[in-house]
């Protein structure tokens, strides 16, 4: 198990580079993204990365909320921005991704794509689970 975690980071490290230069983030490229749209359909108009470059920055005043002030914290602030502040923003979270080495890119972006993977993993658990429970019901 160890030599396959540390055979996959040295690959990871190793491709860092070249596909870290293939991604750039646009600017409302979350809202181009299928899945499920939180909030009565609002989507807040950043990238994935740039979201989490977001929360990183806000970590510290998200602490110190309680969990129900947290939830929804960073869509609320983004729907309060005027476009010009999102514009602002926006700008300000590329400029941090681009100055950021290579490695943490593809580090951050492994992350996204791993929780993606997770959230759809659990998702088809529980559509098995409960068409499984559903077909139970028919013909039990």
């Amino acid at each position: 198990m160890l030599f396959r975690t540390l055979a996959a980071f040295i690959l990871l490290v190793s491709a860092a580079p070249s596909l870290a230069g293939q991604y750039t983030p646009q600017a409302g490229a979350a809202d181009n993204l299928p899945g499920h749209r939180h909030g009565h359909g609002q989507r807040i108009g950043l990238a994935p990365e740039l979201k989490l470059l977001w929360r990183r920055e806000e970590k510290p005043q998200l602490k110190a909320l309680s969990k129900q002030e947290r939830h929804g914290w960073l869509r609320s602030h983004w729907a309060a921005m005027s476009d010009k502040e999102k514009k602002a923003k926006t700008a300000e979270l590329e400029a941090k991704w681009k100055s950021l080495p290579s490695t943490v890119q593809t580090a951050m972006l492994e992350k996204i794509r791993d929780r993606r993977e997770a959230r759809h993993m659990r998702h088809e658990e529980r559509r098995r689970d409960s068409s499984g429970a559903h077909n139970q019901e028919q013909h039990g």
